[in-house]
């Protein structure tokens, strides 16, 4: 079972593949676009996923993105929302966001 972990709140965008609960690879954004903390310093933006990062751990593990069986994503948006935490429905366009792999994948008709 392959679990792909990602970090794009705030700063230091990373991602992180697990197999079977061991760490197969991972990587922080920076390394990839030389750009400090891998993204613009604006507070509370989650808009830069760390695309770069996840195709790494994707290659090296030799799998593609729909072999991943579940996504772990480091941020509680209903933190923020405080009392209208039950009345609010978020949605995260995963499909648009996650990069090269997503994009073929998309093309391909698989997701």
């Amino acid at each position: 079972m392959y679990t792909l972990g990602i970090n794009a709140v705030y700063h230091d965008p990373a991602a992180c593949l697990v197999q079977d609960g061991r760490v197969i690879a991972a990587a922080e954004e920076e390394r990839f676009t030389h750009v400090k903390h891998g993204k613009r310093p604006i507070p509370f933006s989650t808009y830069e996923l760390p695309f770069h990062a996840i195709d790494y751990c994707l290659r090296e593990a030799g799998i593609a993105l729909v072999d991943i069986d579940h996504l772990a994503y480091s941020y509680d948006p209903f933190l923020l929302l405080g009392r209208h935490r039950d009345e609010t429905r978020i949605t995260l366009p995963l499909k648009l966001a996650l990069g090269r792999q997503v994009r073929k994948a998309i093309t391909a008709g698989i997701l």
